[in-house]
């Protein structure tokens, strides 16, 4: 195919790109498709000698059109060798050319401003329309969707042809396709694109698949329940939710679920706000009124002037908010007004003409562009609608939000695929060339390892023109998302669009308003014949018209913050750079720049700095610098400077420095004034500000604080008609007896509402009706219970329970009967059976004994009783196969509660699951001792041995070789000949105590450590730096750090891009703790005694190496007395004097007597001692024999005298007190 690529020229002369004439070769050439977003064709050409290639240069790739719309990139390598770098564009960047200009006649609407609010035919007619100033007659609109939502969109000057034309792909959730007629006509069709390919693609040879591999696409969490909401807009307080909710749903409930996503991955809560769902109707004008204030909507379905069941209250009509119609169609199609009155019983509707900043009226009177219409669609907002529009909303939600949830209940992939070149080459043949696979395609691919058998979706290929049976292909089952084509710097796309939604300064609009009023300036002319000789003069000026604000002055700044003073640092500001929009430095269009965040330190109190904005005049970055010098904007011929103000000196007094702005431009002429914002001339705590909508009078009045939109009234009084006046109520809450109230003040008190009605402010009375209070809301009775709500979602399984505590031994059961054996039954013997004990008798003969035992309940048997009689006796025991003298052979026996059997000797008494038991003949029977003659296993419940264990495990501890659980370097817990110490890898911890617990290679001892190295928190990278390389010498030098990017600019002379530098990003890996995570070393809590010290160094030091020391003193604080120092320095030496039992009380110092009785060492500390605010005495702090205060020159002093709010530092060092601080 390579050799098939020819250049058109706009002349229409051809020329191959792959020639031996010009001795040149295609390296390569890979075209490349991206559904709703790129379309190009990038070729490496390598030739013997120069090429010219111009935009506009065409070439045509399987049919489809592709224009070169970028210079080539040219490199020369050799002294006859050139390699050129091609970028073609497929015919949709045609529409990037051109801008989006809704100020064009599409409509019969003389549209001023930048906003369009119709269907998607209206944008797609603006579209064309404007498409075809471009290239006259050569664009058409094709097949679209019809009857589609109204929506109202905000348009700036960064918005092209192309970029809007996927935004409402995006909106609409549609695609775009582009059909090429052979006259050259280009058709834009608005549907689904792509056809599907019936051939199932596998692995194996001659089944298709080369290589498929899954890949994440977005890396935003699962959301399988979704809280769900709709918009604010008519909804009022008769719902049960400020927001559309579910139907049946209160805000809490307002949610869905997807069980099956649940059950596979958990659950993965996420939240939905459609602001565009809310109840409303869609009504059509069906006639006009007999003003052009007036229409008729014959469908009207309902009543707005109904009242409830009480005759007052307005059923839709809501009381203090005005009703507005919002206009979706027609000539005022964006417009909305205030809903003056309707009729219902001639269907009448009547709004409120508006102004705007032009003073032209709508609907206006004289022009019939901006007049209601017959057809025009419309919406009322700010009312409360019937149930069934409020049904309609819910379920419109419900549906959205079925959707929405469907889409993002499961993680999103998409494969990577390339096909099998041969396959594809005998699938569908070698005489001719085409487009075997294009964007929206479906292709059944099928792997069963990776979980893949399903019809999917083509949403982006490379191809290799050379081998035009190379395909690469990315292919997903999700949604397309479109990328904005615009060659500016993304951050600056939607600057304008910003501005608008933001309520900032509109740059179309400021800019309009600097040219009519320089107009204007331009017009005017001396009426008078002597204003410009002798009119202006040294004390006024009388004149026509002034203008005040230079040209360059002319811009705005968006997002832009001064800091000054930061930190309470008078010489260092802050800032955030924002935006700065110029209106009138460029002739043809207002200009943006991005500004860097920064800041300064300045070392000269008294020096001020102008503050300007250093741009780029080639490019869209700029700076903020401070300086003392005067520059002009255009003294530097690369770069703008705009003077946005100064910084003041440093204050004397109040030691800050003041920002002024000085930006803007004002004109006064006749009855206008246009300016930015007015100050009183003082402490300019009242202000009107125009541009930001803001004002300020004093402390009592503002408006729009931080773009609130909210007005605050101090002491604002309201007049009635019949002159009486009083407060507005203000409401502050619940009633506090320490709170200051005002007249005007609202409170909330036992349930009610009450109001202060008088003069006087105070505080600490208690609301009741009277001279202070009254009652404007009592507190009413009890409504009904409401319905029970419906119940929550199950929670998921928590985690099983920890194991319980052992529980407490049972008390010990009543001692068993003794068994008395009596021998041969006998007629004439009283026997007992009781709870002491039990007598034993035989019948029979030898060989055949029956053995018969009393019950426990018999009691005394009277003599006589026969053993049958069961009520007394119960037969027991077996028979003895054989006895011989000294031995007994027996398979088991019952000797004395013990049990032999099976080699073993076990007690009769166990435990059987856990319970005490005799059970020994169940096989779960735990016996209290065991004897294994097998084995030699012996084991016992409980055991007091004498002697030596030399080996085994006692309670799961390993007993050997000198020490007892884990060795001593693995996990677990160690008792060693010299150390005890446990140990857990998982967890990081380690804690022991011996002899030396540090390992030898650290040359150190310890006798105790205790670490908790437990990691709570994760690394994460963070940008560190750029490192720039201005060579690939250097770069490689440096071992070609990644990851690196080759920056290039464009040379003028060359007219090409050529090399600038190397940019290297350097990150670093910093540690980030879980927020509200501890550690805790050691933690000791000693409390009881009259002294309690949890730790105490005797000699030696408390170091912290890494970390700090933090202490809490509690163990002083209470009243002073005379030796109350002298009792407690062993103890602190902070002392907190909270009462003083005397007007002047002496308190002596500890004497060196004191401290060396506690301690055999020279020490040195701080005293502290601070008297409370509460206090209304003195303390006399008194220098003692062997205590000796000393001032700074070493002078004895005899005391210090201190009272409430005073503290005193004092230093201790062998019987003197140093003055370390005293703040009295």
């Amino acid at each position: 195919m390579g050799e098939n690529i020819i250049i058109t020229r706009k002349d229409g002369t051809t020329f191959p790109l792959q020639s031996k004439a010009s001795m040149s070769t295609i390296t390569s050439a890979k075209q490349t498709v991206d559904l709703l977003n790129s379309d190009v064709v990038d070729i490496t050409v390598e030739s013997g000698k120069k090429l010219v290639f111009a935009i506009g240069d065409k070439i045509t790739v399987i049919g489809r059109d592709y224009t070169l719309n970028m210079p080539a990139k040219e490199q020369k390598t050799a002294a006859n060798r050139f390699v050129y770098a091609l970028q073609f564009e497929g015919v949709q960047y045609d529409l990037s050319r051109v801008t989006y200009d809704i100020n064009i006649d599409t409509t019969g609407s003389d549209l001023k401003g930048n906003e369009l609010t119709g269907d998607m035919k209206l944008f797609l007619d603006v579209l064309i329309t404007n498409v075809n100033r471009v290239f006259p007659g050569l664009w058409i609109l094709g097949t679209y969707p019809e009857a589609t939502d109204t929506i109202t969109e905000t348009f700036g000057e960064a918005d092209n042809c192309l970029a809007v034309l996927q935004n409402l792909c995006q909106k609409y959730n549609q695609e775009f396709d582009i059909t090429i007629a052979q006259n050259g006509a280009r058709t834009l069709n608005i549907r689904t694109s792509g056809k599907t390919h019936e051939f199932i693609f596998e692995y194996d040879k001659g089944k298709g698949i080369y290589e498929l591999t899954r890949e994440k696409v977005n890396s935003s969490n699962i959301v399988n329940r979704l809280k769900v909401f709709g918009s604010t807009k008519n909804i009022t307080s008769k719902y049960r939710s400020d927001r559309l909710c579910l139907a049946g749903a209160t805000k809490s409930q307002s949610y869905l679920e997807d069980a099956t996503s649940i059950s596979e991955f958990g659950v993965y809560e996420g939240v939905k706000i459609f602001e565009d769902i809310y109840p409303h109707r869609i009504g059509t004008i069906t006639a006009l009124g007999d003003t052009i204030l007036k229409f008729v909507d014959n469908s009207m379905d309902f009543d707005l002037n109904e009242k409830e069941a009480d005759g007052v209250t307005t059923k839709y009509l809501l009381s203090g908010v005005s009703a507005k119609i919002h206009f979706n169609t027609g000539n005022l199609a964006g417009y909305e007004f205030d809903l003056q009155s309707y009729d219902h019983a001639t269907k009448t509707f009547a709004i409120i003409s508006q102004k705007d900043d032009r003073d032209m009226e709508f609907p206006s009177a004289s022009s019939a562009a901006f007049q209601i219409g017959v057809g025009d669609q419309y919406v009322i907002l700010d009312i409360a609608l019937p149930q069934s529009y409020i049904d309609a909303a819910e379920a419109k939600l419900l549906a959205d939000g079925s959707l929405y949830i469907s889409q993002n209940c499961r993680p999103k992939v998409q494969y990577s695929l390339t096909i099998d070149r041969f396959f594809l080459k005998k699938l569908v043949g070698e005489e001719a060339s085409s487009n075997v696979f294009w964007v929206g395609d479906y292709i059944h691919i099928k792997d069963t390892d990776l979980g893949v058998d399903a019809l999917i979706r083509v949403k982006a290929f490379s191809r290799d023109l050379l081998d035009e049976y190379s395909y690469s292909l990315t292919i997903a089952d999700l949604a397309v998302t479109r990328t904005v084509y615009n060659r500016i710097i993304s951050d600056l796309i939607d600057i304008d669009k910003v501005i608008k939604i933001n309520n900032l300064k509109d740059p179309a609009r400021a800019r309009r308003n600097w040219l009519a009023a320089q107009e204007l300036l331009n017009m005017i002319f001396d009426t008078e014949g002597h204003y410009y000789s002798e009119k202006i003069k040294p004390l006024s000026i009388e004149t026509t018209m002034l203008s005040v604000g230079a040209k360059s002055m002319q811009f705005g700044l968006v997002g832009t913050v001064f800091q000054p003073n930061y930190g309470g640092n008078k010489n260092y500001v802050v800032w955030k750079g924002g935006v700065l929009v110029h209106y009138t430095i460029d002739e043809e269009e207002a200009r943006s720049w991005l500004l860097a965040d920064g800041d300064v330190m300045f070392h000269d109190d008294t020096t001020a700095y102008y503050i300007y904005a250093k741009v780029a005049r080639e490019g869209s970055g700029g700076m903020i610098i401070f300086t003392t010098e005067q520059i002009a904007v255009e003294s530097d011929p690369n770069y703008y400077h705009f003077w946005i103000g100064a910084i003041s000196s440093v204050d004397i007094t109040l030691q800050t420095r003041l920002i002024s702005l000085t930006y803007g431009f004002t004109t006064i002429n006749g009855r206008h004034i246009r300016t930015g914002r007015i100050s009183s001339s003082g402490d300019a705590t009242s202000f009107f500000d125009l541009d930001s909508e803001e004002f300020q009078l004093g402390d009592s009045l503002v408006f729009n604080r931080d773009g609130d939109g909210k007005l605050r009234l101090k002491g604002v009084f309201v007049q009635s008609e019949g002159g009486d006046a009083s407060p507005i109520l203000a409401l502050r809450g619940a009633y506090s007896s320490i709170v200051v109230y005002y007249k005007g003040d609202g409170v909330t008190y036992a349930g009610e509402t009450w109001l202060y009605v008088n003069d006087n402010p105070a505080s600490g009375i208690t609301p009741s009706q009277g001279a202070y209070w009254t009652i404007i809301a009592a507190k009413g009775s009890n409504g009904a219970d409401g319905a029970d709500g419906r119940d929550g979602i199950d929670g998921s399984q928590g985690p099983p329970g920890a194991d319980g505590a052992p529980g407490m031994p049972g008390a010990a059961g009543a001692p068993g009967p003794s068994l008395v054996a009596w021998g041969q039954w006998s007629a004439s013997v009283s026997y007992y059976g009781d709870s002491l004990r039990v007598d034993v008798v035989r019948t029979g003969s030898a060989g055949s004994y029956a053995w018969y035992r009393a019950k426990t309940t018999a009691g005394s048997i009277p003599a006589g009783t026969s053993v049958l009689n069961t009520y007394y006796w119960e037969q027991f025991g077996g028979t003895f196969q054989s006895v011989a003298t000294g031995l007994l052979l027996a398979e088991s026996a019952n000797i004395a509660e013990f049990i032999f059997k099976g080699g073993k000797l076990i007690s009769q008494a166990g435990t059987l699951y856990g319970n005490p038991s005799t059970d020994y003949m169940n096989a779960n029977f735990v016996p209290y001792i065991s004897i294994d003659g097998t084995t030699g296993f012996v084991t016992f419940r409980q055991a007091t041995i004498e002697g030596s264990l030399n080996a085994g495990s006692v309670g799961g501890f390993t007993i050997a070789n000198g020490r007892i659980g884990a060795l001593s370097d693995a996990a677990g817990l160690s008792i060693l000949s010299s150390l005890i110490k446990f140990y857990n890898a998982n967890n990081a911890v380690w804690a022991g105590i011996g002899e030396n617990v540090l390992p030898s290679s650290t040359g150190l001892v310890a006798v105790g450590r205790f670490e908790n190295l437990r990691v709570q928190g994760y690394y994460q990278q963070q940008f560190l730096r750029y490192d720039n390389y201005y060579s690939e010498q250097d770069y490689y030098a440096a071992g070609s750090p990644q990851p690196a990017e080759w920056i290039y600019r464009w040379d003028f002379d060359l007219q090409e891009d050529v090399f600038d530098y190397i940019r290297v990003t350097i990150y670093q890996n910093v540690f980030v703790t879980y927020p509200g995570s501890i550690n805790y070393g050691v933690i000791s809590t000693v409390e009881g005694a009259e002294t309690n010290i949890a730790f105490e160094a005797v000699k030696g030091k408390i170091k912290a190496t890494s970390g700090g020391v933090v202490s809490w003193d509690t163990d002083y604080i209470g009243a002073a007395y005379t030796d109350i120092i002298e009792q407690k320095i062993h103890l602190t030496n902070n002392f907190m004097f909270t009462s003083i039992g005397s007007s002047l009380l002496n308190v002596r110092l500890p004497a060196t007597s004191h401290i060396n009785a506690k301690t055999t060492m020279t020490v040195t500390f701080l005293l502290c001692i601070t008297i409370g605010y509460s206090t209304s005495n003195t303390i006399r702090l008194l220098s003692v024999t062997g205590g000796q205060i000393k001032d700074n020159a070493g002078n004895d002093v005899s005391y210090i005298d201190m009272s409430k709010g005073d503290t005193v530092i004092l230093r201790y060092h062998n019987g003197v007190y140093y003055r370390h601080a005293i703040l009295l």
